[in-house]
């Protein structure tokens, strides 16, 4: 998924203004997005490695590429969430939209949990169902994580790159 050119350009200003404030949020978020993304990419690689035969090694590896993925969406969170943060940023862009911007926080919290439930789900077990439903798991995880982040990036470009007007 590709941040969209608009955001990219948003708010260049280095003067300490509210624009240069939502550019510097609107590129930290995009790096975050990008972190995280590419280790959901590695976890999915893990999560389809061969599993039995191998448990130990797969639960080894996928238990690895969660810790890292978890780290990235705990980073991303904390990130959005302080005073200064993405979630702030929206917030004063665009009031109207709050509750939307506060549901996004909600799933915050649901994310981290599901994504430590899948932690304490895993161990090496040399059971196909085993082996499949912690991939159900995390799949169900990882779309989760994209559903979020597609709602994220169509707030930020709504209340970054948008013109609300005044009427006529």
């Amino acid at each position: 998924m590709t941040w969209p050119d608009t955001l990219r350009q948003s708010g260049a200003t280095a003067d300490g203004s509210r624009a240069g404030q939502r550019g510097e949020v609107s590129r930290r978020t995009r790096g975050e997005h990008d972190d995280l993304l590419a280790a959901m990419h590695q976890l999915e690689a893990a999560l389809a490695s061969p599993a039995p035969g191998r448990a130990e090694a797969w639960a080894k590896r996928v238990g690895r590429d969660l810790r890292l993925m978890r780290e990235h969406l705990r980073s991303h969170v904390a990130s959005a969430e302080t005073a200064d943060g993405l979630c702030s940023e929206l917030k004063a862009a665009r009031p109207e939209m709050t509750h939307r911007i506060e549901q996004l926080q909600t799933e915050h919290g649901h994310l981290l949990d599901s994504a430590a439930a899948l932690a304490d789900s895993l161990h090496p077990t040399e059971t196909a169902a085993a082996f499949a439903a912690v991939r159900q798991q995390a799949a169900e995880l990882l779309e989760l994580i994209r559903a979020h982040h597609a709602k994220e990036v169509d707030l930020i470009y709504e209340c970054f790159c948008t013109d609300i007007g005044v009427g006529d």
